[in-house]
């Protein structure tokens, strides 16, 4: 699966403000504007919220590790866990609508965590 023209399972790196929109399931994710959007309504994502998206969009169905994300999103500056937990708790809410076109990040204890997409498994 690709998203623009980035391809899914591939090294998470940063994302840009040069990323193009992309779909997950019935949700619009527009990283240059850092919003998502489903059926109709919008919501603005804080930068490091979107990029966490984005990383774990273009690993979905794979771990991706904590070091992974805070490296990738973060860069080289030292971030706590709680920071972490924050960003993927917010998306968590954002992105769960209680319908089976629901985005779910999955927690892998002693790992990081797994985007699973609407329908998927």
């Amino acid at each position: 699966m690709s998203i623009g023209n980035l391809e899914i399972g591939g090294e998470a790196a940063i994302p840009s403000k040069g990323e193009e929109s992309f779909q997950l399931g019935s949700w619009q994710i527009n990283p240059r504007l850092n919003e998502v959007q489903h059926r109709g309504e919008s919501v603005r994502l804080e930068p490091r919220m979107m990029q966490t998206l984005v990383v774990l969009a273009r690993n979905a169905g794979q771990a991706v590790t904590r070091d992974q994300l805070m490296d990738a999103v973060w860069g080289h500056n030292h971030i706590t866990d709680h920071t972490l937990n924050r960003v993927v708790s917010r998306l968590r809410k954002i992105l769960s609508n209680g319908t089976n076109d629901s985005v779910t990040i999955e927690t892998l204890p002693r790992v990081g965590y797994r985007l699973i997409p609407p329908g998927g498994n």
